[in-house]
């Protein structure tokens, strides 16, 4: 078995003093792909008064600075080697944010260092890096006091500004928004001139308000995929969503999902800027990032080779690691499997991979559920650096491999929305997956011992003939399903 137990990781806390919320993100170390172990979020409104009154209200503060004492403490007893806490538009744009932050400072006992609006935009900017690797375009980045906006290809930033049009602090005493805000929008966005220059390239949002359109977008439409991260719409979805979203009334939007706070006061507000900007950008496309300003904190701080790694195949990689009953399988199973896709695109190899490495995580769950178990954790895991297309080949190769059926009513939507030939591709690794499983019992050194060749008209399963026993009569079958689903006869040759 895979008695393998991880070492104590390197605990990073990230803390983020944000104009609506105060946040404390735990990751597990500088990885590319790192795992969030805690995340707990506190609206304070920090940014609320500083429009009216040029500072922080004391109510506020004063949640703020319980928030980050609780924060402090908690770190301590996770044992977290290094705090990185960072305040953003707020707090810079407080008469009373230095004396707030020596407050803090010296109780809390980490320090905290107030980003400029150019630095927020350019950690923003990583943080979609890091989920979109090699990816470029125009970031937008929507917290509560401020938006940044930032032109980017890889990690070169080429354009960027900050705007003090965050709905938190335009609508510090206003519960639904009016012209005059958005000809403040509208005046502000004017000064991004610059943003006509890349119009239909694509447009990365990033920011919980943006993320909560998206979310109710996927409501609305029936998306069978819930994982905010990678989904894509064309610039007309986006703005007619945004701008209905933006004549919404805020008790209509919370029947419909949970918002926090004054999150659905703000939404409406946060989808017309969002529809402002889609007009001036006209995007190729608008995606949604997971990953923002605390990621890209992580990011910049990653050795250049940790940053060119894939962070698909390393979260892939470390989860099947862990889950797997025995070492080194997702690697052997993707090389063994791999002469069935001749000539394969090395985008849907890497796809292929990310199964392979997935492909031992349901093994100890009863035999009724290990199916759903495993279409469920990968619809739902916390990857980047994939779209819901993609996402959705992984889930249903991973279903079929536990013996899942694609007619099933249980993945009938994602099937729905994956192309004829995707979904042909998701069967084919999911049936491969288990034949490999059934010929080695989830053990490596058999897939070393035979090998898998297809060639016109037959798919063979070559076994050494001191290896023989392993090919038994359910061996047989499963190489006969798989084979009569490529479109070929399957056959078993022991060689000498």
């Amino acid at each position: 078995m895979n008695a393998r137990r991880p070492k104590k990781p390197k605990l990073i806390a990230v803390i983020d003093i944000g104009s609506n919320s105060v946040r404390l993100v735990v990751y597990n170390g500088y990885k590319r792909s790192p795992e969030t172990i805690f995340n707990e979020r506190v609206l304070c409104g920090l940014g609320a008064a500083v429009t009216n009154k040029g500072g922080m209200g004391k109510k506020a503060m004063a949640r703020a600075t319980a928030t980050l004492l609780r924060f402090a403490h908690l770190c301590r007893n996770m044992e977290v080697d290094r705090i990185e806490a960072v305040a953003t538009s707020a707090v810079r744009d407080s008469k009373n944010g230095p004396e707030f932050i020596r407050r803090i400072e010296a109780g809390c006992g980490f320090k905290v260092k107030v980003l400029s609006g150019d630095a927020e935009a350019r950690l923003s900017a990583l943080g979609v890096v890091s989920a979109f690797p090699r990816a470029s375009g125009v970031v937008g980045d929507l917290g509560g006091g401020s938006l940044e906006l930032i032109a980017f290809d890889g990690e070169q930033t080429h354009e960027k500004i900050s705007l003090a049009i965050g709905p938190v602090r335009l609508l510090a005493k206003k519960e639904i928004f009016t012209e005059d805000h958005v000809r403040v929008v509208r005046e502000a966005l004017a000064q991004a001139s610059w943003l006509k220059k890349y119009q239909g390239q694509p447009f990365y949002m990033v920011g919980g308000a943006w993320r909560a359109i998206s979310h109710l977008r996927i409501i609305g439409t029936g998306w069978p995929l819930q994982a905010l991260h990678g989904y894509q719409m064309t610039p007309g979805e986006a703005g007619e969503f945004a701008e209905a979203i933006s004549r919404q009334k805020p008790d209509d939007l919370r029947t419909i999902i949970t918002l926090p706070g004054r999150r659905a006061v703000t939404l409406p507000l946060s989808a017309k800027i969002l529809s402002e900007v889609i007009k001036i950008l006209k995007p190729k496309h608008v995606l949604t990032s997971a990953y923002g300003l605390r990621e890209g904190l992580l990011y910049q701080s990653l050795s250049k080779a940790v940053r060119a790694q894939d962070p698909l195949i390393e979260l892939c990689r470390d989860f099947g690691d862990h889950k797997a009953r025995f070492e080194n399988h997702g690697d052997l199973l993707k090389d063994w499997i791999e002469p069935l896709f001749p000539g394969e695109a090395k985008a849907a190899a890497r796809i292929r991979e990310a199964s392979c490495y997935l492909a031992d995580i349901s093994w100890n769950a009863h035999a009724d559920f290990k199916a759903e178990l495993a279409f469920t954790r990968a619809l739902v895991a916390p990857a980047v650096a994939l779209d819901h297309y993609e996402r959705a080949v992984i889930a249903l190769s991973l279903y079929i491999s536990y013996n899942g059926q694609p007619t099933d009513r249980h993945v009938e939507g994602v099937v729905k929305i994956l192309s004829e030939d995707h979904a042909r591709t998701a069967i084919t690794i999911g049936l491969a997956l288990r034949l490999g499983q059934k010929l080695t019992g989830g053990t490596g050194h058999p897939l070393t011992l035979t090998r898998l060749h297809l060639t016109a008209g037959k798919l063979k399963l070559v076994v050494p003939e001191n290896e023989a026993a392993l090919a038994g009569d359910s061996v047989r079958l499963r190489l006969e399903k798989l084979a009569s689903h490529i479109g070929v006869r399957g056959e078993i040759n022991i060689s000498a």
